[in-house]
């Protein structure tokens, strides 16, 4: 880290968080001292296929869950051409009383030159216009849009453009970024989120048969609370009843809800 970075990090944790994001302007870590207010009572869950090949399956909710996160186009550039992908979600499965269904779009477009850069923002735009609309012709309004990147070499103040240009072309629906726990002490994905106005914690798959420590998971919960922005976490697997429990009992009132995928 930079002198100007750890400078920058000093400052932020004498302020709070809405005067942190002007000190880390330039780049650098984000770190905050203060407790975290927490909340209790039932938690807001979701089945969400973030991973989920895009071969249109339709999937119920698990059982308790509140809605559906859907991945619907996967987006990436191969020997400097860009290529999407369309899901073809079952929208009149999908439909019913009072379900929240979300759009997720997978962008994974590496380095790109300017040109490329605005090529991906129309494309990624459109993508959000039309699945939006195809969503409503079908009779299911779509509540969000979910980006999700989780690539650890992204420039992220440079996905800040991308982001307002999805948000206009996604109107009224709010525009979400998922992220993965390594990204939560950058400065630029704290400008990125902020942008966004909440986002969504991806918590990767654990490898072979093992599953995510309940406490291992509350850490990061807890790490993310601290950028004082409304989140969900996305859990790979149905969560641990320990961990619903103790979310139950007390969790960061930041913490908005929880994803399956």
């Amino acid at each position: 880290m930079s002198v100007a970075d750890r400078r920058a990090a000093r400052q932020a944790l004498a302020l709070p968080a809405a005067l942190a994001l002007a000190a880390l302007a330039g780049g650098g870590a984000v770190f905050w001292t203060a407790s975290i207010p927490h909340v209790s009572g039932p938690l807001p869950c979701a089945t969400g296929l973030l991973d989920s090949p895009l071969d249109g399956a339709a999937r119920e909710p698990r059982p308790g869950a509140d809605g559906l996160l859907v991945l619907s186009a996967s987006l990436t550039r191969e020997n400097g051409r860009l290529r999407v992908v369309r899901g073809r979600p079952d929208w009149r499965a999908l439909r019913a009383p009072g379900r929240s269904v979300g759009i997720a779009l997978r962008a994974r477009p590496g380095p790109e030159t300017r040109a490329e850069a605005l090529e991906t923002t129309a494309t990624l735009a459109g993508l959000a216009r039309a699945l939006a609309a195809e969503s409503r012709a079908w009779g299911v309004d779509s509540a969000e849009i979910v980006l999700d990147l989780a690539d650890p070499e992204h420039d992220l103040d440079a996905w800040r453009p991308r982001l307002l240009a999805l948000q206009k072309a996604a109107a009224p629906r709010p525009v979400r970024i998922a992220a993965p726990p390594s990204w939560i002490g950058r400065g630029d994905f704290l400008r990125l989120a902020a942008a966004a106005g909440s986002w969504v914690l991806k918590l990767p798959a654990p490898g072979g048969d093992s599953r995510l420590e309940p406490g291992s998971v509350r850490v990061l919960a807890e790490r993310a609370a601290r950028l004082r922005l409304p989140f969900r976490v996305a859990i790979p697997g149905p969560p641990d009843a320990a961990l619903v429990r103790a979310w139950t009992d007390s969790r960061p009132e930041t913490l908005a809800g929880v994803v399956v995928y």
